[in-house]
């Protein structure tokens, strides 16, 4: 499977953006509910927290369009409507 530059770029830049998003989140729940370790915190995004709901549905639909460049290497993936 060969992958055109601009997906691997768009790709990685994407897979930042979800590390940034969910290191952010976590600094943020953080603070209002005190230091947990990676298990606890992954339990609060599977269970969804309100705290970072929102944030669930930015990481997917990055998630959705960087695994898609990996299944679909003959076709572009198109973003999402906003």
């Amino acid at each position: 499977m060969v992958l055109s530059l601009q997906a691997v770029t768009l790709r990685r830049a994407l897979l930042e953006l979800h590390r940034a998003i969910i290191a952010e989140e976590r600094a943020g729940y953080e603070r209002r509910a005190g230091q947990v370790n990676a298990a606890a915190f992954l339990r609060v995004l599977i269970e969804l927290s309100p705290d970072v709901a929102y944030a669930h549905g930015v990481v997917k639909q990055a998630l959705r369009y960087a695994t898609s460049a990996w299944q679909e290497p003959s076709r572009s993936p198109a973003l999402p409507a906003s």
